[in-house]
């Protein structure tokens, strides 16, 4: 096994959840036009890049900026589990990317968009913790969005109609979410999915 693939037993697999993953292309692919000295980086520098991109987003692409505002929420969860796997070095207040850090990036865009992959990254790191046996509970637990963000993702929920126009697809009555529109339809895996097309998915199986 590659010394970059050995952090897949050590680091959680949340990183295939779209705000956790949009942390790794901040601090990767896109750091150079982010920050003005990605060589020397902070918990601070990073939240403010967060939410510069949650505004510029806002009015383009709404769902988008969500996701941007849940990764601010798990920003210092993230930053100190890349530093504790060593993929971010520290130095004082400050932390540089370690050599395998693009790679692993990398690495995890693969396996983002293959459930198989996600999988078997789960087992690694139950191995790795010394967990001998595990439920669909527990990968559920780590590939799942809580209640909350599922919740307020609801009635933002839209479908494109003609002339590029956009509907929204559910209507609050009382306590249910009456489905108005019909959902998109998606052919990637469930566990592929960003949070807006889980719902989407979960919509068309109860249509």
């Amino acid at each position: 096994m590659r010394e970059v693939e050995k952090l897949y037993a050590v680091l959680s697999p949340k990183f295939v959840l779209d705000h956790y993953f949009e942390i790794l292309s901040l601090l990767g692919w896109r750091a150079q036009l982010e920050f003005d000295d990605e060589g020397k980086l902070n918990l601070s520098e990073i939240r403010d890049a967060i939410l510069r991109n949650a505004k510029e987003q806002s009015a383009k692409i709404p769902w988008y900026s969500r996701v941007w505002l849940r990764a601010f929420d798990v920003a210092e969860e993230a930053v100190n589990w890349l530093i504790e796997a060593g993929l971010l070095i520290k130095e004082g207040e400050t932390f540089h990317k370690s050599q395998d850090f693009s790679q692993f990036c990398c690495l995890v865009k693969k396996t983002k968009s293959s459930a198989r992959r996600q999988i078997a990254w789960a087992i690694s790191y139950f191995h790795c913790n010394n967990i001998p046996s595990f439920r669909a509970s527990n990968l559920e637990d780590i590939f799942s969005y809580n209640d909350e963000q599922y919740l307020s993702e609801l009635p933002s929920l839209s479908v494109w109609k003609a002339k590029h126009e956009q509907v929204k697809m559910l209507r609050k009555s009382g306590k249910d979410w009456e489905i108005t529109e019909k959902p998109p339809a998606h052919q990637r895996a469930f566990l592929s999915m960003n949070l807006p097309s889980r719902l989407f998915a979960r919509a068309i199986i109860n249509v």
